[in-house]
């Protein structure tokens, strides 16, 4: 049997795609949405992949919007995580990055 006539494909998704990784995808076949990181701290997306997505009717499907946590003012100047939780040694959740986030 041969999948690729056995699956039936409706969309293509990427995730974490540049514009230029974007632009050699779309010579295999149609992207139909990109999944890159997207917050207040991570913008990167909007100079970069999504003027190819607008151009190219691409939808987006932000990640990580609150940024693991950070944008929900759950965490108190001073929070400590437990070492086995990511956030622990995350650059976010430390110094200056974290006092800012948390200025009210």
């Amino acid at each position: 049997m041969n999948l690729s006539k056995a699956i039936i494909r409706k969309a293509i998704g990427v995730s974490n795609f540049s514009g230029v990784q974007l632009t050699e995808a779309a010579s295999y076949r149609r992207i139909d949405s990109l999944q890159p990181p997207y917050s207040l701290f991570w913008r990167q997306v909007e100079q970069d992949a999504l003027p190819y997505c607008i151009e190219n009717n691409i939808s987006i499907l932000a990640y990580l919007p609150l940024a693991h946590g950070l944008l929900t003012g759950r965490f108190a100047l001073g929070h400590k995580f437990d070492p086995t939780d990511n956030r622990a040694k995350n650059k976010l959740f430390q110094g200056e990055n974290f006092e800012r986030a948390n200025k009210r």
